[in-house]
């Protein structure tokens, strides 16, 4: 956001498949409802949203429709093999995981529902990658050895084979890069009495 870097964060957005329609919403008015049977992602070039070697925070809030595939929440990565981003997603059992080079660094087993809303975090402090579900940290691993400096992030899919498209409803995502927004579990915002 402007408060936090001090600068424009206008980025050149665009949407992939079909037209995704806006639907219900968690706390305010529209989400994005994507099909998977449409093909449908929000993609940008990540030149000025790559976190490199710094800090950053990703976050949305996510309310799949199905659990019979594996989807995507974040991918920043530029190949299914690329040390230099991480893909953050939901598989077919519910297991909300990120994945970093060529494994599952943290899971937090197969904890997420359908029809139900979820904050979702992953930041990175000093090296430290973190995973957050409703607010509370979920796990760590180490990537202080690593640039991330991909040149596209996708939501709601994948980069590799453009598969793991997002069955469900996504709001409010952001990328704030040179902060980790969240250090220790935190009270998440909502009207939902789901969280």
């Amino acid at each position: 956001s402007n408060s936090v870097n001090s600068g424009s964060t206008t980025k050149t957005i665009s949407v992939n498949g079909s037209s995704a329609t806006s639907a219900s919403s968690n706390f305010y008015s529209g989400s994005w409802d994507l099909e998977r049977g449409s093909s449908q992602y929000l993609s940008w070039s990540s030149t000025e949203t790559a976190p490199d070697t710094g800090d950053f925070t990703y976050e949305v809030w996510f309310n799949t429709e199905s659990n019979n595939n594996y989807m995507s929440l974040f991918d920043a990565r530029d190949s299914a093999n690329d040390s230099k981003g991480f893909f953050w997603g939901i598989d077919s059992n519910g297991q909300y995981y990120i994945y970093y080079t060529g494994a599952i660094r943290i899971t937090a087993g197969s904890v997420i529902a359908t029809n139900t809303w979820y904050h979702g975090a992953v930041t990175r402090e000093s090296g430290i990658l973190k995973m957050w579900l409703n607010g509370v940290l979920i796990g760590t691993y180490d990537t202080s050895n690593s640039n991330m400096s991909t040149d596209v992030t996708r939501l709601g899919s994948d980069v590799h084979s453009v598969s793991y498209y997002f069955d469900g409803k996504l709001q409010d995502a952001r990328i704030y890069i040179g902060v980790a927004k969240y250090t220790s579990n935190f009270v998440v915002p909502a009207t939902s009495p789901d969280i």
